[in-house]
Formats: C-alpha cells, sequence, structure tokens
C-alpha cells in the first residue's frame, strides 16, 4: 500500500534526520557511523555505553529517509521511520558528559551554522545541549504522529 506522507510528518521527519546526520552517517550499503574527526574523539565514543545507540541512530536515518521517497507501510524503511524518534530521543536525553562533549564538537563542525568554535564563548556542551533540545521536541511531535500507526485513526500518512 503506497500512501502519500501528511506534511508534518515529512517535515518533521526530513529536519530529525537532517539533526542526525550532523552526528552520524549512513550509505546506501548499509554502513553507518558516527562523524568523529580525531583519535581522541574515536576513543572517547568506542569506550563509551551510547556507542550502540549511535550506531542504531544511523541505521535508522537511511530506512527512514528512503521511506520519504516511497512511503509503502509495513517496509523495512517504514520501521526505520517509526524506530527514528525513539532512538533519536535516547540519544539526546541519554548522554554522558565526556560524550555529549564530544558530540557537541561534532555537530558544531558538521553544522553548517557554525554553532562553536574556539573564538566564541560557546562550549560543545552547550552546542550539544542546544541540539538535543530540537532533537527531543521533533521526537515527541513524531511520536505522537506514530503512535496510532496500527490503529484508524491519525495515521502519519494521508488516504
Amino acid at each position: 500500500m503506497d500512501l502519500g506522507i501528511r506534511h508534518d510528518v515529512r517535515t518533521d521527519l526530513t529536519q530529525l534526520i537532517d539533526l542526525a546526520s550532523l552526528l552520524v552517517w549512513s550509505d546506501d550499503d548499509n554502513k553507518c557511523g558516527v562523524r568523529h574527526h580525531t583519535e581522541d574523539q574515536k576513543k572517547v565514543l568506542d569506550a563509551a555505553e551510547e556507542r550502540l545507540a549511535l550506531h542504531g541512530l544511523g541505521q535508522q536515518i537511511a530506512g527512514a529517509g528512503e521511506w520519504l521517497e516511497e512511503p509503502i507501510v509495513n517496509s523495512d524503511a517504514f520501521a526505520d521511520a517509526m524506530d527514528l524518534p525513539l532512538i533519536a530521543f535516547n540519544v539526546a536525553a541519554g548522554c554522558s558528559e565526556p560524550v555529549r562533549s564530544v558530540l557537541g564538537e561534532i555537530i558544531a563542525r558538521e553544522s553548517v551554522v557554525g554553532l562553536w568554535n574556539e573564538h566564541t564563548s560557546t562550549s560543545p556542551l552547550q552546542v550539544f545541549d542546544a541540539w538535543a533540545e530540537q532533537v527531543r521536541a521533533v521526537s515527541i511531535r513524531l511520536a505522537g504522529a506514530f503512535r496510532h500507526r496500527y490503529n484508524t485513526s491519525a495515521k502519519p500518512w494521508s488516504p
């Protein structure tokens, strides 16, 4: 069954993929990873308990992006789109301070906005917290849209 995605869901899902893509990458060969830039960042992230959630975030963005291109209900891509808000929320809300700091550095470097650099007073933790606030808000909206996916009302797609 191929149905169009509701505009609000499409907008929020696109925004969440864009936000997650500041931290993780994914390709067409089902490979994914964290966008670390230094060996020190890699060491912190590899030793962290959050590494599995970050890996899951990378896996979900590819499928969610596929679902935006071809919205087929009950596909693997559909399942990835449904799971992305929960995983993104968990990353945004559940990282330790050392991981938040490293992720803040990564977000700042990847962000076109240039939220942080050595010449500003904005710390990597502040960058991560600002990113996390946006991710949590979008994730909550999407979770609300997706919560009725098996019922007859409030579907995330248009009839």
